[in-house]
């Protein structure tokens, strides 16, 4: 663990090792979104995804930018970016638990990043999972040295960076919300109203700067165009409404059960007007309604499942033939007959391709141990009532509650909640190893 410096070298090697090899570079709808950043689809097919889904408008908006500079190299900058984003987030989450917990800590935080995030072809898939990690990682760092240290007045005006950063992470994942909410409730409960509030409106100026400043700039934007008709686009219902689904995830039964409401000659037009709010209520409530406390048990607890059951965060890339949507690596023929390419994308890459299993029976014991200690976290605290261990805990909690409401059911989207978890799992580790000895984080 002393020869950290190493370790990250080595980890740098291994994704570009990762990134070269592969064939298949992008998948799904982030090879969509880069796909037309990059004008490889006609305006009018970006236009209609997007007018569809807004919630990509902000990573199209960002892709755009670098194309625009850099034009078709534009794919290695930004997945430079993306391996420059782990490493930067990795560092935050090391440093922030060597200078406010502890060493020990801090190891075993570092060790678990390392291996579900820095040693996996993650970043490749140029999706927003990866590109907020930065931003969670400085809110979890400025978080905890306040409950650690407790703000002074000239510190107050970091609420208002906290807010601007904030708002930035939002513009890509609603979820970068729920930490904070996790501090005030957390902060409020041990400081009166009078000391809370200055520091929650601060943070609220912040926020409404930026994310207001960020909202103002996607209306006004001119780089695509994005249709307003009635019934045409995803909003939160939608994903509550997925989110209702078996497995949370199905978008199959998710939009049949919609079409119920829309006329039979109406059902392969592209604006149906299925998403329209008042079908969406109306399916939330039928979907309610259909379940009863056993069936509902059911779905939650699969829903569950397949959310925290999978070590290697629902990374399903397979063979280029078996997607609908993808960007194709530039450099694949020169590497489709390389004797390490292949080995990589045999064993490393594609999960149809039978030499995959090894990689996932290694990272799944790894997740065994995580989730081990955040059993050994809730069940051998030492001091429940410390203000980090709430804060953590009530910010996972938001997290699996968050995904329990909306669409859920795939472990990929535990990646916007790592930095909590790989806390909590290093904390539990240390609650199970020390026994009964206190370590250094536990004086608050």
């Amino acid at each position: 663990m002393s020869k950290k410096i190493w370790l990250l070298l080595g980890a740098l090697i291994f994704q570009v090792i990762l990134l070269l090899s592969s064939d298949m570079m992008i998948r799904s709808d982030a090879a969509v979104v880069f796909n037309g950043a990059i004008e490889a689809i006609p305006a009018k097919s970006i236009s209609s995804y997007l007018s569809r889904n807004p919630n990509n408008l902000m990573l199209f908006l960002y892709e755009r930018f670098f194309y625009h500079l850099f034009g078709q190299q534009a794919v290695w900058v930004l997945q430079g970016f993306n391996i420059l984003y782990t490493h930067l987030a990795g560092g935050i989450l090391y440093l922030a638990a060597k200078r406010h917990l502890d060493q020990a800590v801090a190891d075993r935080t570092f060790t678990f990043y390392y291996f579900l995030i820095l040693l996996t072809p993650k970043f490749m898939a140029m999706y927003t999972d990866v590109m907020v990690l930065p931003i969670l990682a400085i809110q979890i760092y400025a978080l905890i040295a306040i409950l650690k240290n407790n703000p002074t007045k000239k510190d107050k005006w970091g609420f208002l960076f906290l807010g601007l950063l904030t708002g930035l992470g939002l513009a890509f994942r609603p979820t970068g919300a729920i930490i904070v909410i996790a501090f005030f409730i957390v902060y409020a409960s041990y400081h009166s109203m009078r000391k809370t509030t200055p520091y929650f409106l601060l943070f609220s100026l912040g926020l409404g700067v930026s994310y207001g400043g960020l909202g103002y700039y996607k209306d006004h934007q001119t780089e695509v165009v994005i249709m307003t008709e009635d019934g045409l686009s995803k909003n939160a219902l939608t994903f509550i409404n997925l989110g209702l689904t078996h497995s949370g995830t199905d978008q199959t039964d998710m939009k049949d059960g919609l079409l119920q409401y829309v006329p039979e000659e109406d059902h392969n037009k592209y604006n149906n007007g299925m998403f329209k709010n008042e079908y969406q209520l109306a399916e939330i409530k039928r979907r309610l309604k259909e379940y009863n406390l056993i069936s509902f048990l059911d779905h939650t607890l699969y829903k569950q499942y397949r959310t925290t059951g999978q070590g290697n965060l629902n990374w399903i890339y397979k063979s280029p033939d078996e997607e609908k949507s993808d960007y194709m690596n530039p450099l694949t023929d020169k590497t489709a007959n390389h004797d390490l390419a292949q080995f990589v994308r045999r064993y490393l890459i594609y999960t149809d391709e039978s030499g995959f299993q090894y990689y996932d029976y290694f990272i799944q014991f790894i997740w065994v141990l995580l989730s081990l200690g955040l059993v050994f976290f809730f069940i051998h605290s030492k001091t429940p009532s410390n203000q980090i261990n709430q804060f953590l805990g009530l910010a996972l909690f938001g997290g699996l509650l968050f995904l329990q409401l909306f669409e859920g059911g795939k472990s990929r989207y535990l990646i916007q909640f790592l930095p909590q978890i790989v806390f909590i799992a290093a904390l539990g580790w240390g609650n199970w190893t020390l026994k009964n000895n206190v370590s250094s984080y536990d004086d608050q």
